[in-house]
Protein backbone atom coordinates (compact mmCIF):
# COMPACT_ATOMS: atom_id res chain seq x y z
CA UNK A 1 0.00 0.00 0.00
CA UNK A 2 2.48 2.63 0.68
CA UNK A 3 3.80 1.88 -3.18
CA UNK A 4 0.37 3.37 -4.12
CA UNK A 5 -1.05 -0.29 -4.70
CA UNK A 6 -4.95 -1.12 -3.48
CA UNK A 7 -5.13 -4.07 -1.48
CA UNK A 8 -7.69 -6.29 -0.77
CA UNK A 9 -8.09 -9.82 1.61
CA UNK A 10 -10.17 -12.82 1.07
CA UNK A 11 -9.44 -15.43 4.19
CA UNK A 12 -11.67 -17.70 6.75
CA UNK A 13 -12.65 -17.00 9.74
CA UNK A 14 -12.91 -19.12 13.23
CA UNK A 15 -15.27 -16.66 14.49
CA UNK A 16 -19.30 -16.77 13.26
CA UNK A 17 -19.66 -12.66 14.52
CA UNK A 18 -16.79 -10.59 14.05
CA UNK A 19 -15.85 -7.03 15.19
CA UNK A 20 -15.34 -4.46 12.88
CA UNK A 21 -11.73 -4.59 11.23
CA UNK A 22 -9.54 -1.21 11.60
CA UNK A 23 -6.92 -2.05 8.65
CA UNK A 24 -6.76 0.63 5.29
CA UNK A 25 -7.79 -2.30 3.58
CA UNK A 26 -10.83 -4.41 2.76
CA UNK A 27 -11.27 -7.95 4.63
CA UNK A 28 -13.63 -10.38 3.35
CA UNK A 29 -14.23 -13.24 6.09
CA UNK A 30 -16.03 -16.20 5.18
CA UNK A 31 -16.41 -18.36 8.38
CA UNK A 32 -14.68 -21.53 8.51
CA UNK A 33 -17.25 -23.28 10.28
CA UNK A 34 -19.91 -23.16 7.23
CA UNK A 35 -20.37 -26.64 5.51
CA UNK A 36 -17.08 -27.47 3.71
CA UNK A 37 -18.91 -27.51 0.06
CA UNK A 38 -20.94 -24.79 0.94
CA UNK A 39 -17.99 -22.73 1.95
CA UNK A 40 -15.57 -23.93 -0.87
CA UNK A 41 -18.62 -22.71 -3.90
CA UNK A 42 -18.78 -19.29 -1.65
CA UNK A 43 -15.06 -18.80 -1.49
CA UNK A 44 -14.67 -19.26 -5.62
CA UNK A 45 -17.18 -17.07 -6.06
CA UNK A 46 -16.09 -14.17 -3.79
CA UNK A 47 -11.99 -14.94 -5.17
CA UNK A 48 -13.83 -15.09 -8.83
CA UNK A 49 -15.77 -11.14 -8.08
CA UNK A 50 -12.69 -10.34 -7.10
CA UNK A 51 -10.28 -11.26 -10.23
CA UNK A 52 -12.60 -9.08 -12.21
CA UNK A 53 -10.86 -6.25 -10.38
CA UNK A 54 -7.64 -6.52 -10.25
CA UNK A 55 -4.53 -7.29 -11.99
CA UNK A 56 -2.38 -9.69 -9.29
CA UNK A 57 -3.55 -12.34 -7.09
CA UNK A 58 -1.05 -13.29 -3.88
CA UNK A 59 -2.68 -16.97 -2.61
CA UNK A 60 -1.20 -18.10 0.96
CA UNK A 61 -3.82 -21.07 1.16
CA UNK A 62 -7.46 -21.45 0.01
CA UNK A 63 -5.17 -23.25 -3.39
CA UNK A 64 -8.15 -25.14 -4.14
CA UNK A 65 -10.30 -22.38 -4.54
CA UNK A 66 -8.11 -19.78 -5.72
CA UNK A 67 -7.12 -21.78 -9.01
CA UNK A 68 -10.88 -23.28 -9.55
CA UNK A 69 -11.31 -19.05 -9.75
CA UNK A 70 -7.87 -18.90 -11.93
CA UNK A 71 -9.27 -21.29 -14.32
CA UNK A 72 -13.18 -19.93 -14.48
CA UNK A 73 -12.19 -16.84 -15.11
CA UNK A 74 -8.97 -17.02 -17.41
CA UNK A 75 -7.56 -14.68 -15.28
CA UNK A 76 -4.49 -12.88 -17.05
CA UNK A 77 -2.77 -10.83 -14.37
CA UNK A 78 -0.05 -12.27 -12.12
CA UNK A 79 -0.79 -15.24 -9.65
CA UNK A 80 1.50 -15.99 -7.18
CA UNK A 81 1.10 -19.39 -4.94
CA UNK A 82 3.04 -18.96 -1.68
CA UNK A 83 3.65 -22.86 -0.68
CA UNK A 84 5.02 -23.49 2.82
CA UNK A 85 4.46 -27.01 2.88
CA UNK A 86 2.75 -30.45 2.00
CA UNK A 87 -0.84 -29.80 3.29
CA UNK A 88 -1.60 -33.02 2.15
CA UNK A 89 1.29 -34.40 4.58
CA UNK A 90 0.11 -32.48 7.43
CA UNK A 91 -3.82 -33.98 6.67
CA UNK A 92 -2.49 -37.05 6.54
CA UNK A 93 -0.94 -36.73 10.17
CA UNK A 94 -3.81 -35.19 11.51
CA UNK A 95 -6.07 -38.21 10.28
CA UNK A 96 -3.74 -40.74 11.42
CA UNK A 97 -4.08 -39.15 15.30
CA UNK A 98 -7.56 -38.67 15.01
CA UNK A 99 -8.74 -41.78 13.53
CA UNK A 100 -6.12 -44.37 13.74
CA UNK A 101 -8.89 -47.20 14.11
CA UNK A 102 -11.42 -45.90 11.70
CA UNK A 103 -12.84 -48.76 8.98
CA UNK A 104 -11.57 -46.52 6.12
CA UNK A 105 -7.85 -46.60 7.71
CA UNK A 106 -7.93 -50.48 7.97
CA UNK A 107 -9.25 -50.67 4.63
CA UNK A 108 -6.21 -48.72 3.35
CA UNK A 109 -9.02 -46.08 1.89
CA UNK A 110 -6.94 -43.16 2.90
CA UNK A 111 -4.18 -44.07 0.95
CA UNK A 112 -6.49 -43.22 -2.03
CA UNK A 113 -7.38 -40.05 -0.52
CA UNK A 114 -4.51 -39.10 -0.12
CA UNK A 115 -3.36 -39.47 -3.57
CA UNK A 116 -6.57 -37.73 -4.46
CA UNK A 117 -6.00 -34.70 -2.45
CA UNK A 118 -1.93 -34.61 -3.98
CA UNK A 119 -3.27 -35.02 -7.61
CA UNK A 120 -5.64 -32.18 -7.07
CA UNK A 121 -3.26 -29.76 -4.63
CA UNK A 122 -0.86 -30.36 -7.22
CA UNK A 123 -2.83 -29.18 -10.52
CA UNK A 124 -3.75 -26.40 -7.98
CA UNK A 125 -0.40 -25.10 -7.64
CA UNK A 126 0.11 -25.60 -11.66
CA UNK A 127 -2.60 -22.66 -12.14
CA UNK A 128 -0.40 -19.76 -11.18
CA UNK A 129 2.20 -18.10 -12.67
CA UNK A 130 5.01 -18.17 -10.11
CA UNK A 131 5.43 -19.89 -6.61
CA UNK A 132 7.55 -18.69 -3.88
CA UNK A 133 8.33 -20.67 -0.68
CA UNK A 134 9.84 -19.54 2.40
CA UNK A 135 13.35 -21.61 2.48
CA UNK A 136 15.68 -24.08 -0.26
CA UNK A 137 13.96 -26.91 1.36
CA UNK A 138 10.71 -26.40 0.79
CA UNK A 139 11.52 -24.75 -2.46
CA UNK A 140 13.58 -28.42 -3.61
CA UNK A 141 10.39 -30.28 -2.16
CA UNK A 142 7.47 -28.08 -4.45
CA UNK A 143 9.62 -28.65 -7.26
CA UNK A 144 9.58 -32.15 -7.23
CA UNK A 145 5.95 -31.93 -7.54
CA UNK A 146 6.04 -30.67 -11.46
CA UNK A 147 9.10 -30.13 -13.43
CA UNK A 148 7.17 -27.18 -14.86
CA UNK A 149 6.87 -25.21 -11.43
CA UNK A 150 8.62 -21.76 -11.49
CA UNK A 151 9.60 -21.66 -7.92
CA UNK A 152 11.11 -19.10 -6.25
CA UNK A 153 12.87 -18.64 -2.28
CA UNK A 154 11.46 -15.97 -0.57
CA UNK A 155 12.21 -16.32 3.11
CA UNK A 156 10.00 -14.79 5.75
CA UNK A 157 11.03 -11.97 8.03
CA UNK A 158 9.55 -9.12 10.28
CA UNK A 159 11.21 -5.81 10.35
CA UNK A 160 11.99 -5.29 14.18
CA UNK A 161 12.72 -1.36 14.97
CA UNK A 162 13.65 -1.27 18.15
CA UNK A 163 16.09 -4.62 18.21
CA UNK A 164 19.00 -1.96 18.65
CA UNK A 165 17.55 -0.51 21.91
CA UNK A 166 17.31 -4.23 23.86
CA UNK A 167 19.87 -5.67 25.91
CA UNK A 168 19.87 -8.92 28.67
CA UNK A 169 18.50 -12.58 27.61
CA UNK A 170 15.96 -13.01 29.16
CA UNK A 171 16.10 -17.08 27.54
CA UNK A 172 18.85 -19.68 26.63
CA UNK A 173 16.81 -20.96 23.99
CA UNK A 174 13.39 -19.64 21.55
CA UNK A 175 11.42 -21.39 19.36
CA UNK A 176 8.68 -20.22 17.44
CA UNK A 177 6.55 -22.41 15.45
CA UNK A 178 2.55 -23.37 14.76
CA UNK A 179 2.38 -26.72 18.15
CA UNK A 180 1.70 -29.42 16.13
CA UNK A 181 3.62 -32.93 16.10
CA UNK A 182 5.34 -32.64 13.16
CA UNK A 183 7.63 -29.36 14.22
CA UNK A 184 8.92 -30.99 17.21
CA UNK A 185 8.97 -29.21 20.03
CA UNK A 186 8.79 -31.59 22.59
CA UNK A 187 12.33 -32.65 21.36
CA UNK A 188 13.29 -28.71 22.36
CA UNK A 189 11.70 -29.23 25.46
CA UNK A 190 13.67 -32.63 26.00
CA UNK A 191 16.65 -30.61 25.32
CA UNK A 192 16.15 -27.71 28.00
CA UNK A 193 15.55 -29.87 30.40
CA UNK A 194 18.72 -32.44 29.79
CA UNK A 195 20.78 -29.22 29.61
CA UNK A 196 18.62 -27.25 32.43
CA UNK A 197 18.46 -23.89 29.76
CA UNK A 198 15.48 -21.52 30.22
CA UNK A 199 13.36 -21.93 27.25
CA UNK A 200 10.43 -19.59 25.81
CA UNK A 201 7.80 -21.35 23.22
CA UNK A 202 6.29 -18.71 21.09
CA UNK A 203 3.07 -19.89 19.01
CA UNK A 204 -0.12 -22.07 19.70
CA UNK A 205 -1.66 -25.05 18.43
CA UNK A 206 -3.52 -28.13 19.34
CA UNK A 207 -0.70 -30.52 21.45
CA UNK A 208 -0.36 -27.19 23.65
CA UNK A 209 -1.65 -29.15 26.85
CA UNK A 210 0.89 -31.65 25.87
CA UNK A 211 3.54 -29.67 25.76
CA UNK A 212 2.57 -27.65 28.97
CA UNK A 213 2.07 -30.91 30.64
CA UNK A 214 5.49 -32.36 29.41
CA UNK A 215 7.42 -28.59 30.76
CA UNK A 216 6.02 -28.82 34.04
CA UNK A 217 8.75 -30.29 35.92
CA UNK A 218 10.71 -27.09 34.79
CA UNK A 219 10.22 -23.80 36.36
CA UNK A 220 12.34 -22.06 33.31
CA UNK A 221 9.92 -22.85 30.04
CA UNK A 222 7.78 -20.57 29.07
CA UNK A 223 4.31 -20.75 27.09
CA UNK A 224 4.42 -16.79 25.54
CA UNK A 225 1.01 -18.54 23.13
CA UNK A 226 1.06 -16.13 19.73
CA UNK A 227 3.24 -13.07 19.50
CA UNK A 228 2.74 -10.30 16.59
CA UNK A 229 5.79 -8.90 15.25
CA UNK A 230 6.23 -5.62 17.34
CA UNK A 231 6.26 -7.83 21.14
Amino acid sequence: MKRGHKVSVITLSDAPILKEDNYEYPILRIFRGTNRIFRMVKTIRQIMLKLKEVDSLFCNGLFIESAVALKLTGFEGKSIAKVVGDPVWERKRNRAARNSDSLASKLGLHRLLETAEKRLFVWSIRQFSEVTCPGREVATTVAGWDSKFRVAVIENGVSIHNYSQRVGKRFDLITVSRLVPWKNVDTVIDLALQLNCSLAVVGDGPIMGELVSQASVSENIFFLGNQSSTN
